[in-house]
């Protein structure tokens, strides 16, 4: 854009009193969602340090032992992924696509354990290879193995009759081993985040295979206390949820308040006039 058009611009111009009320209705709803996002960035610090503290102390009190991954409590146990899961790879391409096909996950689906629905592609029940053991289960976890998102992980809650993955890894735990969302959990963890940073470092492409997965250490409680913690992790996820949704609707307001204020379809008008009455 070159200065003789910026300088024959027309721009609406409001009366001084109404600019002024217009931008105050703005700035509250900017410190609103400012607000929110302070609240979201502390609850996360708080997950961080209740999840450092739940994977080293447990929720029993008892003593700590020193292992190779680091202090956990002296009655849990030290396990590979692949004694306690079977991990296989997704479908790589895409069958044909279909509307009212079958949701397949993929990697930009997934953002800090969970799927998110909005962007999700449906393709050709027909079309998807049933030697892959193509179709998630309630509680396994998909593992992104390649791209910007390497590492990151969500537990498929079945929210669908049927889905399936795309390219990345599927971890199916064994039958009454280790609990799915205490699994989720973990693999999230800064531990092992760290490890998936190292593995996918020393390649030439940033990628984890299904083998390096499957190296991945993991403590392995008691059930009944996976239980427990993946419980107290539940309930923390539950309030970043929340703030993320209000900080998403306060997002949305200020863009919509901005649009109808400035174009003159929301009059703010009302506002000065209820306050020259009272």
């Amino acid at each position: 854009m070159n200065l003789p058009i910026l300088e024959n611009l027309e721009i609406p111009l409001p009366r001084p009193l109404e600019q002024e009320v217009i931008a105050r209705l703005l700035d509250a709803v900017q410190k609103a969602k400012e607000a929110r996002e302070r609240e979201l960035a502390l609850e996360r610090e708080r997950k961080a340090a209740l999840m450092e503290y739940l994977f080293t102390h447990g929720t029993r009190g008892e003593p700590t032992k020193q292992t190779e991954i680091g202090e956990i409590p002296e009655g849990w146990l030290v396990e590979r992924l692949c004694a306690v899961a079977k991990i296989r790879y997704g479908l790589g391409q895409p069958p044909e696509l279909d509307s009212q096909g079958v949701p397949m996950i993929r990697a930009t689906d997934i953002k800090r354990g969970r799927v998110l629905p909005s962007g999700i592609i449906r393709v050709k029940r027909a079309a998807i290879p049933q030697a892959r053991n193509p179709y998630l289960r309630k509680g396994d976890i998909i593992v992104v193995r390649s791209g910007a998102y390497t590492g990151d992980v969500a537990m498929y809650d079945g929210r669908w009759e049927a889905a399936v993955a795309g390219y990345d890894l599927v971890v199916s735990p064994f039958e009454g081993g280790v609990e799915s969302y205490f699994l989720s959990q973990f693999l999230l963890g800064e531990r092992t985040q760290r490890y998936f940073r190292s593995q996918r470092d020393r390649a030439a492409q940033s990628h984890l295979n299904a083998q390096q997965l499957g190296e991945t250490l993991m403590p392995l409680p008691p059930r009944e206390e996976q239980e427990q913690i993946g419980g107290l992790l539940l309930v923390c996820n539950s309030k970043v949820e929340a703030l993320e949704r209000e900080s998403t609707v306060l997002d949305e307001l200020f863009s919509a308040m901005l649009e109808d204020l400035m174009t003159g379809r929301l009059s703010a008008l009302p506002l000065i006039e209820e306050h020259q009455v009272q």
